[in-house]
């Protein structure tokens, strides 16, 4: 994966709408006031709808959603850019002095860049043996 440069070189995940609300009332029983639940919660999303959110409706449920805003989706590009940044960077690091980076997470980090990349994998220097203290 190349250093992200637009919106789609971000994880789809990331950039699908937020979450809301979620209201499900399958699992109620039906009596008089569950119906004026249901009642309710239509009218909460026609006031939902109006807010600019987008509602879908299912049966006994309610979903609220709402876009990622434009400054929202430049702030998550350039947080993706700056990860990537970092990782090229302890990447080239390693590469020059592998027995500068001794953290293990740190290690496996830079292998799954340059694997993700396409690029050799580093050389780390091998672990010392322990030695037994036994006499």
């Amino acid at each position: 994966m190349a250093r992200p440069s637009s919106f789609s070189d971000v994880d789809a995940w990331r950039r699908s709408d937020d979450n809301i609300a979620s209201i499900d009332l399958t699992s109620v029983e039906l009596s008089a006031k569950t119906a004026l639940v249901y009642v309710k919660v239509a009218e909460l999303g026609e006031l939902l709808e109006a807010c600019g959110l987008k509602v879908e409706m299912s049966g006994a449920g309610l979903k609220a959603t709402r876009a990622k805003s434009p400054l929202e989706l430049t702030r998550m590009l350039e947080a993706e850019q700056k990860s990537w940044d970092e990782a090229r960077k302890k990447y080239l690091e390693a590469i020059q002095d592998p027995a500068s980076i001794e953290n293990d997470w740190l290690r496996q980090s830079i292998d799954r860049h340059a694997k993700n990349e396409g690029m050799p994998p580093v050389e780390w220097p091998a672990e010392p043996e322990e030695e037994d203290d036994e006499d």
